[in-house]
C-alpha cells in the first residue's frame, strides 16, 4: 500500500507530465490567504481556479494597455521557469 507521500508524488507527476500544469509553492500573508479562501468559498470553486482566473484577467488588462504589437510580442516571450 502506498504512503500518503507516495500518492501525492504520483498525483503531482500525473499532472505535471502532460505539460498542461506547473507546480507553484507560495506562502501568502494571512490577509491574502483568508481572502483567497473566502473568494473560493463564495464562488463555490477551488482556490486554484480563483488564482488562475485572477491571473488571466490581470494579464488581459496588461495586454490591453500595451501600446503596440512589438510590446505585446516582447511581453509574450517565453518565461524561463
Amino acid at each position: 500500500m502506498a504512503t500518503t507521500a507516495e500518492r501525492q508524488r504520483a498525483y503531482r507527476q500525473r499532472h505535471l507530465s502532460d505539460g498542461t500544469a506547473s507546480r507553484l509553492d507560495v506562502l501568502l500573508n494571512s490577509h491574502a490567504a483568508d481572502a483567497l479562501e473566502r473568494l473560493a468559498r463564495h464562488a463555490g470553486t477551488s482556490k486554484r481556479e480563483i488564482l488562475e482566473s485572477l491571473l488571466i484577467d490581470a494579464e488581459v488588462v496588461v495586454l490591453d494597455r500595451l501600446p503596440d504589437g512589438a510590446s505585446v510580442d516582447a511581453y509574450l516571450q517565453p518565461c524561463n521557469s
